[in-house]
């Protein structure tokens, strides 16, 4: 059931992650980057960190902040999140060395809603941030988020 203004999203499922991030490609990258973007919007909706972290280097300092913000909304219980999903455009992956890419990238941020107990705390999103970009290593066997630095054009 999709979240609205009567309670957070039940039952919601959980991104499966294409065998592409298992891969050392370019490809494989590229997909991690994309699965991570699908992870944070299931984190955004449920408050649920798992997969995000399963995308994510321990060091990212972009993810951590992601997830410390979403998880605590969903702490008390009475508070969650509506949103659309973000997605991304134009990306252009570069090696940047053995296991490491470096993805230039346009992020199109998806609309929320932010409730508690059925009122309006907050809405945002629907933001385009065409200067952005993503630092992927490949770590055990999968590509994991390092960094993402995303910011608005003026």
């Amino acid at each position: 059931m999709p979240a609205s203004s009567a309670g957070p999203a039940e039952n919601w499922p959980e991104p499966e992650v294409p065998d592409e991030v298992y891969e050392e490609t370019e490809e494989g990258a590229l997909a991690a980057l994309e699965s991570w973007f699908e992870a944070r919007h299931y984190l955004q909706l449920t408050g649920d960190d798992g997969p995000l972290w399963d995308l994510s280097s321990q060091d990212c300092e972009h993810c951590t902040n992601v997830a410390d913000r979403l998880t605590e909304a969903y702490e008390s219980g009475d508070r969650w999140y509506d949103a659309e999903s973000t997605t991304i455009d134009s990306p252009y992956a570069r090696e940047a060395a053995d296991g490491v890419y470096t993805i230039l990238l346009d992020v199109h941020e998806g609309e929320f809603t932010f409730y508690e107990v059925g009122q309006v705390l907050g809405e945002g999103g629907g933001k385009h941030y065409d200067v952005s970009e993503a630092i992927l290593v490949y770590e055990d066997g999968s590509w994991l988020v390092r960094e993402l630095a995303v910011e608005q054009a003026e």
